[in-house]
């Protein structure tokens, strides 16, 4: 058996050579497109003129050490009877950064190499991100092709504008008609800026979008214990009295702890908000109080070392006086949890 496979292999990369030399073929080839799109659209990356069932190693990188990024992925494929692979149409081969087929899947699947940051997090939002791919024997590791791609978070006709009116903080961006407001809520900063990646993918697709910063950048405090509602009920404010937005209520998106001040602002701001997406919310106040005028909603703890909260699901039934009452706003709201999140499917039991 190890014999026919080495004459198989063998003959797969003889063939390649005649190929080659003989022009009845072009040189293997690797296309990927479009070319310039933003970071959420789908990429199609396809192999050509390439031995039948033969075995090519996919390797992706994204790197700027100017922004300290630095992520790659390795992904299998076998070519068909024509030999030709893509990544449209066909899973990789076991051992691949991902499952299944997805188009971008090379893309989405790198992750970051020692050094890097760990979130894609780009310090110059406006900045395109270039994408390189090496396509490769599996066998000896031998380049048979390479091409690029360039990503970006936010349209050209975007505007970004720094945003340090009154008390509020943050990095607004304005596609060239007006839209719908968006503030979109973080509980983390990006080497002291406002995380802005998901506004910029907002705006681009016609939302008017307000990064809001609630800590950790310019005077705000470096860290956050308490939730004073009304700052961000004045975000809201000065968000809908912009003439380039064009609704009388704002959408909000909120991750981590942002997910938690969203889901406040629902029940405070009732008439003020139109629509909420969290990602990985805990669903109460934490891990101190959120307040709002003479309202107070109690903070719940942290498991030490953990993002639990101590008591569990449990423990905030038995004490109304921390729910966050999301409830009494009509607006929609959607809640977004991970498969393998092991703590979220349970607390999101709450919502019923």
């Amino acid at each position: 058996m190890n014999i026919c496979l080495l004459s198989r292999n063998s003959l797969q990369r003889t063939c390649l050579m005649i190929n080659k030399r003989c022009g009845r073929m072009h040189s293997s080839q690797l296309s990927a497109f479009p070319q310039e799109s933003l970071i959420d659209e789908k990429v199609t990356i396809e192999g050509k003129f390439l031995p039948k069932h033969f075995d090519v190693t996919l390797e992706t990188s994204l790197k700027d050490e100017s922004q300290r990024m630095n992520f790659q992925s390795a992904c299998h494929y076998r070519t068909d009877s024509q030999g030709v692979f893509c990544t449209n149409t066909q899973a990789p081969a076991p051992g691949s950064a991902y499952n299944g087929v997805h188009s971008s899947g090379p893309l989405w699947s790198a992750q970051p190499q020692k050094g890097s940051m760990v979130r894609l997090w780009p310090h110059d939002i406006m900045k395109s991100l270039e994408y390189n791919f090496l396509l490769k024997n599996r066998e000896t590791g031998e380049v048979l092709a390479s091409e690029k791609i360039t990503k970006s978070f936010v349209n050209k006709d975007v505007r970004r504008i720094v945003v340090k009116t009154g008390r509020i903080r943050g990095t607004l961006f304005v596609p060239p008609k007006p839209g719908p407001g968006i503030i979109t809520l973080y509980g983390g900063v990006n080497k002291g800026k406002v995380p802005e990646d998901r506004a910029a993918m907002l705006a681009s697709q016609g939302f008017v979008t307000l990064a809001l910063a609630f800590f950790g950048v310019d005077d705000l405090p470096e860290v956050y214990s308490t939730f004073d509602m009304e700052y961000f009920e004045e975000a809201v404010d000065y968000l809908l009295a912009l003439p380039e937005v064009s609704h009388p209520q704002v959408g909000l998106c909120g991750i981590s702890t942002g997910g938690n001040i969203s889901l406040a602002m629902m029940m405070f701001l009732t008439h003020k908000i139109g629509a909420c997406a969290v990602f990985g919310a805990s669903f109460v106040s934490a891990p101190g109080l959120t307040v709002y005028k003479d309202k107070v909603i109690e903070g719940s703890e942290f498991v030490p070392l953990t993002l639990a909260i101590k008591g569990g699901l449990d423990e905030i039934r038995r004490n109304p006086q921390r729910q966050i009452l999301y409830e009494r706003s009509e607006a929609p709201l959607l809640i977004i949890v991970g498969q393998e999140d092991g703590e979220k499917p349970r607390d999101c039991q709450i919502c019923c």
